[in-house]
């Protein structure tokens, strides 16, 4: 999200939505997903499951594409869907699963495999920016580019102290293996272009990022 893409993407929203992204993205951390009563080994486990995911057409097609049943359900929801078994398991963080405390609903379980790495994209209402001087626009880049690296480094040390804590809670995670993420890898690649075009990603991004990366 640092370099080209992220710069391109940053600029189509702003055009888009009409706001202004004043620096780079701000990270939650790594995504994994936790589950109340069966120990998951590796994606394979997780088929005819349902997952909790916050949102987002892109989190719903890879799920769909494991096996599992993706379902959005609101944050305030989780803890009771959990405890009443209406959902085996969840998409998030560590440190949102520490927050909730989502092992007093029943988390008991968890699957590392980094497959997600949900962020915030900073964005100002390009009326208001507008009505800004330059000298306070200027000052709003400065801070903001001053500050992002502390923040994800916090954020960083969140998610190890949140998976400690999981630990210390009972929480059994299963790390996947280097050759299981690869071939995992390799089939959710295969299916790419059509999750991009049900995703309204343009071909031209597409492009770019095959590309670049």
């Amino acid at each position: 999200s640092d370099g080209e893409l992220g710069q391109e993407l940053s600029s189509r929203i702003e055009r888009t939505l009409q706001v202004v992204v004043p620096g780079r993205w701000l990270d939650l951390g790594p995504g994994h997903m936790y589950f109340r009563n069966r120990q998951v080994r590796n994606h394979s486990d997780i088929r005819g499951m349902t997952i909790r995911v916050a949102g987002g057409l892109g989190n719903e097609l890879r799920i769909a594409a494991l096996g599992a049943e993706p379902v959005t359900v609101a944050w305030n929801e989780v803890p009771r869907r959990v405890a009443g078994g209406h959902i085996d398991g969840l998409l998030t963080t560590h440190e949102t699963v520490r927050s909730g405390r989502l092992w007093e609903s029943g988390i008991a379980y968890a699957l590392e495999d980094h497959q997600y790495f949900p962020q915030y994209i900073p964005m100002i209402r390009r009326g208001f920016w507008d009505r800004l001087r330059a000298a306070q626009q200027d000052l709003i880049r400065e801070l903001w580019e001053e500050l992002v690296e502390p923040q994800r480094e916090a954020a960083a040390r969140s998610q190890t102290v949140a998976r400690r804590i999981l630990l210390e809670h009972g929480v059994r995670i299963q790390e996947l293996a280097g050759g299981e993420l690869r071939e995992i890898r390799e089939r959710l690649v295969g299916q790419q272009d059509d999750m991009a075009g049900q995703l309204g990603i343009p071909p031209d991004v597409m492009e770019f990022l095959n590309a670049t990366y």
